[in-house]
């Protein structure tokens, strides 16, 4: 997939083979307190450590931040006076900027106004991520909304997804996090 990814971005085809050939027929060890381990082949990934891995990421990630920008519904619109001299956006007032996403690496965050929002841009991700061989771990996933009373109402929400030749995954239940406390986004 990272193939199509270059190939998306029309970079020269020496330059894809290129990078390609970094992620093939390699093998890593591990450095541990007990000295290295034995080789193990890679199968397949981008290597955390390497200086060029955030670039890759991105270029690999773009395809899912196109659709979620091209198919966005009801994202969050940040109204400020300047937005519209940060980027263009397709919104009725040249004040709002619509944001749906903050990527960073493998850590995303989605945002929605709606819930049907959410369950689409979810929809879209496991699409993606079955398309591409990843795993999302929805243990992980937090919600954080203003639409729970209290915190007695922290029982699980389920997002109902649309299940497609690439998703066959029903729905996604996630746990609300209390107003009153708050959650980690890149380590921060």
């Amino acid at each position: 997939m990272l193939r199509f990814a270059l190939q998306r971005l029309r970079l020269p085809e020496n330059a894809i083979q290129f990078l390609l050939s970094l992620f093939m027929s390699r093998s890593n060890r591990v450095i541990t307190a007990h000295g290295p381990t034995l080789p193990y082949r890679v199968r397949i990934g981008i290597d955390q450590g390497e200086v060029i891995s955030p670039l890759l990421w991105v270029i690999y990630l773009d395809p899912l931040l196109t659709a979620l920008k091209n198919e966005k519904k009801d994202p969050y619109c940040l109204v400020s006076p300047i937005a519209s001299d940060i980027v263009s956006s397709n919104s009725c007032s040249p004040d709002v900027l619509e944001i749906n996403n903050l990527v960073f690496m493998d850590d995303s965050t989605l945002i929605s106004s709606s819930k049907e929002g959410m369950e689409h841009m979810l929809s879209i991700t496991e699409e993606f991520y079955r398309l591409n061989n990843t795993l999302a771990n929805h243990n992980k996933y937090a919600l954080a909304t203003n639409a729970v009373a209290t915190s007695r109402d922290l029982s699980p929400i389920a997002f109902n997804l649309m299940t497609s030749s690439l998703n066959t995954t029903t729905n996604i239940k996630v746990t609300p996090i209390p107003m009153s406390s708050s959650f980690r986004f890149l380590g921060v």
